[in-house]
């Protein structure tokens, strides 16, 4: 099977999830990078030809002939996608499908969206291709969702039911292991982009509750992000500094030793107030297979993965004190801690490999390729 992947162009350590479906998909893969109101570039070069002579004559075209807004975007997918020749075209995000979906129908090859997050979720992004996404869930061959919840949301958005599939995120387990709760101190580790979705002041203010009780407790934390700085005064505000470790954004054999030496995960989730939301936060599956326990949201993806009193603990959005009292509950209580720890990493090594996430996709691709 010929396979051409769209990607946004990637620079973010978060988006490890597209990625791997560029490296381990069994297929004859052509990257081509792209994403919403971008022109698409292909083996690092733009693939519309940049000379001054051809810019004009595009935009001449652009301008005369009437209904060719989207004519330079059409004319890159169209000659990218005529030299790629695949059997079927994996968007990753809702937006990137959107893009293509014209040149993909001229074509007559079967595409397939790969919906992650905010694309399903952020109240302007479904605003502004409201008409885009119907659209596309008219001519898409599927679409991929990665938590029941955004199956859910996709299919009240329009996407057909039939056509609309779950497929959850999977992780490497074997990088992530090692992790023994009950002989760590009471230290918490936390990893993810600094954004109003995971909602870290709200994870700073349950850790600065679980500081009154738990003296010795501390929080360790990965990741950057536009509330990286005020987070950080916040921790300084409420006389936290030798409480909290602010890392920065990390590779992944420090996050994977930072779990190692955790005695659980911990993230506030919630809807942002532009509707963002998670997809499958990659790091819970990591927390997990890692062997401890995760304390976080009923929002999204998670609730799919942390098994609530079994694998983990989880509190409404919002509700700081519930995550407080979690919090503390395990800094006093090893045993709970390793006991949860050790349902969790049996719960992701079966429900969310990679392999598992890996074939589950290439069904969906394989079945779509079959209807051109």
């Amino acid at each position: 099977m010929r396979l051409s992947i769209v990607q946004p162009l990637l620079g973010c350590t978060t988006e490890t999830f597209i990625t791997a479906h560029a490296e381990h998909l069994p297929a004859e893969i052509s990257v081509i990078q792209g994403g919403y109101g971008m022109l698409p570039e292909f083996r690092g070069r733009p693939v519309l030809s940049q000379h001054w002579s051809a810019r004009i004559a595009r935009k001449l075209t652009r301008q005369l002939t009437p209904g060719t807004a989207d004519y330079n975007k059409n004319l890159a997918y169209t000659k990218v996608l005529r030299q790629t020749r695949p059997d079927v075209v994996l968007a990753e995000y809702g937006e990137t499908g959107v893009d293509l979906m014209a040149a993909c129908s001229r074509l007559s090859i079967p595409f397939v969206v790969h919906f992650h997050g905010h694309d399903a979720s952020q109240r302007d992004t479904l605003a502004r291709l409201a008409e885009g996404y119907r659209a596309m869930f008219q001519s898409a061959a599927a679409v991929v969702a990665v938590s029941t919840a955004m199956h859910e949301q996709l299919i009240a958005i329009g996407a057909c039911p039939t056509r609309t599939h779950l497929n959850v995120y999977g992780i490497d387990c074997a990088r992530f292991q090692g992790a023994n709760p009950i002989q760590s101190n009471a230290t918490f580790v936390a990893v993810g982009r600094f954004v109003d979705k995971k909602a870290p002041h709200l994870l700073l203010m349950a850790f600065h509750g679980v500081l009154q009780q738990v003296p010795t407790a501390r929080l360790r934390w990965i990741g950057d992000g536009p509330l990286f700085g005020s987070c950080r005064d916040l921790a300084k505000a409420l006389q936290m500094e030798d409480a909290v470790t602010f890392l920065g954004s990390q590779p992944h054999d420090v996050v994977a030793n930072e779990m190692r030496q955790a005695r659980a995960f911990v993230q506030h989730s919630i809807e942002a107030e532009n509707g963002d939301s998670e997809g499958t936060p990659l790091a819970i599956l990591e927390a997990g297979a890692s062997g401890i326990p995760v304390i976080s949201t009923r929002h999204a993806g998670i609730p799919d993965v942390v098994r609530d009193g079994e694998t983990g603990l989880l509190v409404d959005e919002k509700d700081i004190e519930s995550m407080t009292q979690h919090m503390i509950q395990l800094a006093h209580d090893a045993s709970l801690a390793s006991q949860l720890g050790a349902a969790a990493q049996q719960h992701i090594s079966v429900n969310f490999t990679l392999e598992k996430s890996i074939d589950g996709l290439h069904a969906i691709l394989a079945n779509a390729a079959t209807q051109k």
